[in-house]
């Protein structure tokens, strides 16, 4: 994008000279010069709006009769899974990521509106969609809950 910048810059600069006496080209040679720079200028700061979704996967239940305080051998697990980024309007996912084998991840996406969803090939777990809103330079958490079909 700079190179881009510094080349229409050049070439302005070059037509500049050539065209000294004419006064009126010359206005439109600087009026699209700062048109180009504005629109640079922009793109550059949308480009550094980011915000950051973190969270965990867990499954439950993981004993057939739960209880609560669950038994310490029967609290949620951590669950490994394909996590799929959507906007809500798109069917394509905008992002796909794999969880850590604790469940855990951490991803920047740009502001708006998304919805998480685990990728599964199987009936179980059966895991809900999270929708989420990103927010320019601030971290979203959130625990995405899949249920493993014990009961």
């Amino acid at each position: 994008m700079i190179h881009n910048y510094i080349h229409v810059t050049n070439y302005i600069l070059g037509t500049v000279k050539s065209m000294k006496r004419n006064s009126k080209n010359l206005s439109v040679i600087l009026a699209l010069s700062l048109l180009t720079s504005s629109a640079n200028a922009t793109s550059i700061a949308n480009a550094s709006a980011m915000g950051k979704v973190a969270g965990q996967v867990l499954l439950s239940p993981t004993c057939p009769v739960e209880k609560f305080p669950p038994e310490p051998g029967c609290a949620p697990k951590p669950y490994r899974a394909t996590l799929k980024v959507l906007r809500p309007i798109a069917s394509t996912p905008y992002k796909k990521i794999t969880t850590s084998a604790l469940g855990k991840f951490t991803i920047s996406l740009p502001p708006g509106g998304y919805i998480l969803r685990i990728s599964s090939s199987k009936n179980f777990p059966v895991c809900n969609d999270v929708s989420i809103k990103v927010i320019d330079q601030r971290t979203v958490k959130v625990k995405i809950s899949c249920d493993t079909g014990i009961r």
